[in-house]
């Protein structure tokens, strides 16, 4: 792992916050998977799953962060 990337913790959390029932925390939480030291391939199942959930919020959000995370790879 290198020194920008998140743990396993840090990711599982912050995809466990994207189901939060205060939107701001899932905002927050989905801003942060796009940032730096993000695994998108790490995460990206989660938020695969998440395109499936019953809340439209949360589906949106995995779908934002699904997209910026393609848009980083692309620019890589």
């Amino acid at each position: 792992m290198s020194k920008m990337a998140l743990s396993a913790e840090k990711l599982d959390r912050l995809l466990r916050r994207l189901y939060c029932p205060d939107e701001a925390v899932r905002v927050h939480a989905a801003f942060r998977l796009t940032g730096s030291g993000v695994d998108a391939e790490a995460v990206r199942p989660a938020l695969e799953a998440a395109l499936r959930d019953s809340d439209a919020h949360v589906r949106r959000l995995a779908a934002w962060v699904l997209a910026r995370l393609g848009q980083a790879r692309h620019a890589a």
